[in-house]
Order: C-alpha cells, then structure tokens, then sequence
C-alpha cells in the first residue's frame, strides 16, 4: 500500500474520466503510479463502463490508497469530469485520459513549473503521438502543430485555429475551475472551456518535456462523438472570435480567405455582427470579384492602401506560414493587426 501522500490536500489531484478502457488501463494507471512526484492522489470516475474497467480500477486501489475510484452520477464525459474535479482536493488539477500514456516526470515537471510562474494558470507540454502517422496524418500533423507552441503569446494568437491544447495534458490551478468547469452542448467540451479561460485573460504556458504519450485509436471520442466534428469546431469558436475583436473595438474586418469553403465558414464569423470589409486572395482569377458582396483584392493591393485588421481564415498550415510571414514582413503583428482562425 502507497502511503507517501497527503490524503487530506495533496500537492496534485489527477482527474481521470474512465469509460470501457480496460484494454489500455492498467499501462495508463502504471505510468500514473510510477511518477516521480508522489503527493498525488488519482481521482478515477468511472462513466458506466460495460467492460472490466471498473474492476480493474477496483484491484489498482487496493494496492494504492492514492487511488479514489468512483462512479458518475450522471452518464457521460461533462458529468464525469465535473464530479471527478468536484471531488478532487489537490492544490492543481491534471487532466488524464484512461486510454494514454503519463511520462514519470510529468506531475513534477508541471507542479514545479505552476510553482515557480504565479501568473500561469494552465500548464501543457510536449506531446508523444501514438499512432499510425500515416494513415493518420491529420492527427499527427496536429501533434507537430501543438509541439510548436512556446510562449503564452502562441497559446493566445492561435487559439482560433485549433485547440491550443491537447486536452489530457494540462495542469490547471484550482482556483480557475470553478463549480462545473465544463459545459454540456453541442461542441467539444475541453476547447470550450480553455476558450473561455483564455477569454478571461487568463495565460497559458509549457514545459520543454514530453507530459503525454497520446494514443490514437478507432474508438476514441474525438473520433466516435459528433460533438468533435470538426464543423462543431468552427461553429464554437466563431463566437468567441466574434468577441475577442468587439472587445478591441473592431466590428469590421479584412479577411484572408482560402477559397469558397472558407468563405462558407465566415458564414459563422457574420452570424455574430462581424462585417467583412475585403476579402484578401492570391488566386488571379479570384481578384477583383465581388463574393457575398465584399471585393477581392491581392496582397499587393491590400498592403499599397491603410492598414486594416486582418483574419487569416486559411487552413493549410504551409499556406498560413507563408501569409504570416507576409504579413509580418509588411508590419502587421499577430494578435494586434491580425489573428488566425479556420
């Protein structure tokens, strides 16, 4: 039995929904159990498995009183980590998946950090992809996008594009998840939530180390819940943008479009009172059009007249480089002249 552990306030509480994972729980719960750090205490909240999960759990805290295994009262992902966090008592709260893979150092690591940087309230870090890179290259490409992020600055300029965070790798203090941090609706409940604490003004941060080895499966949620669709995900965020620039007064913007179906998605941007002003377009054919009303016009033209917020609504990560630096070159700052979105 483990008893090297504050039972009353441990130093980490981590919150880990469980839902028909027996086939990775006991690799998930070791990695867990074999952290460096050990004031923890690991808050497990079974969703109704059908599987031996809630069994498997069952033995695992007969052998580690860090273990807390309970059952949600209510079914489902929102239900589950809402209570689980309501029931953890750590200083920090670290959100795990039943599924991954937790390195060893990976609560020190993030403690330490959120020790040492008050003013951070959500710590990430490296992330591992388990998978099959080729067959799914979306995820993958997704993973070297998170790995790129380095400063708070990154977390807060590219949260339109995509989460900014890979949801079972952060640390969050205590004090920003207040009674039921996670909402139920028709959309992704973590990018929801870190949507809304970057809102707040609330800074993001991350450590230099691997914190998650993410497995990727044919039954993981992002894949089987139409809540992740990746339309759900445009239609979410559209509003938090929409109010991100009425909060720095801008009403009216310039956007720098990929093509029709990203003129489709800017539907969303002016279902909240955002006026597109001009549409920017590197397509020969395209300049000098009228779309949905709004003028066309090339990048020469734009950058030859006044200076105008700009958002780049263009999904192809080598195509947005290539704006951004152009942008850049031409005396626009992301976050003050322009922001990315998709």
């Amino acid at each position: 039995m483990h008893a090297d552990v504050n039972s009353e306030s441990p130093r980490v509480s981590v919150v880990m929904p469980v839902f028909n994972a027996a086939e990775w729980l006991r690799e998930t719960c070791s990695g867990i159990l074999s952290q460096t750090m050990a004031d923890f205490e690991l808050v497990a909240v079974d969703d109704a498995s059908s599987d031996k999960s809630y069994e498997i759990l069952e033995s695992a805290a007969r052998d580690d009183s860090r273990i807390r295994l309970m059952r949600s009262p209510q079914k489902g992902i929102v239900a589950a980590l809402n209570y689980g966090i309501a029931e953890s008592r750590g200083r920090y709260v670290a959100r795990m998946d039943a599924d991954d893979i937790m390195p060893t150092r990976r609560l020190e690591l993030q403690a330490d950090f959120l020790d040492r940087h008050a003013h951070i309230a959500l710590v990430t870090g490296k992330i591992v992809y388990l998978g099959d890179a080729a067959l799914n290259a979306g995820y993958a490409r997704y993973v070297d996008w998170l790995n790129t992020f380095q400063t708070s600055n990154d977390f807060a300029d590219r949260r339109f594009i995509e989460s900014p965070v890979a949801h079972p790798s952060v640390m969050l203090r205590r004090e920003v998840l207040r009674a039921d941090p996670y909402r139920h609706g028709d959309f992704p409940e973590d990018y929801d939530l870190w949507l809304r604490l970057l809102q707040a003004g609330l800074s993001f941060s991350t450590v230099a180390e691997p914190v998650l080895h993410w497995r990727d499966h044919g039954a993981r949620a992002s894949r089987t819940d139409a809540r992740y669709d990746i339309e759900k995900f445009y239609i979410h965020k559209s509003g938090f943008l929409a109010e991100w620039l009425r909060q720095r007064g801008l009403n009216k913007v310039v956007v720098w479009s990929g093509g029709r179906r990203t003129r489709r998605r800017i539907d969303a941007l002016r279902a909240h009172a955002i006026t597109i002003d001009q549409f920017i377009d590197v397509h020969p054919r395209r300049v000098g059009q009228v779309i949905q009303g709004v003028q066309v016009v090339s990048p020469e033209s734009f950058f030859a007249g006044p200076k105008k917020f700009v958002v780049v609504y263009v999904s192809s990560r080598g195509a947005r480089e290539a704006i951004v630096t152009s942008l850049n070159e031409n005396g626009y700052t992301e976050g003050s002249n322009f922001i990315c979105a998709s």
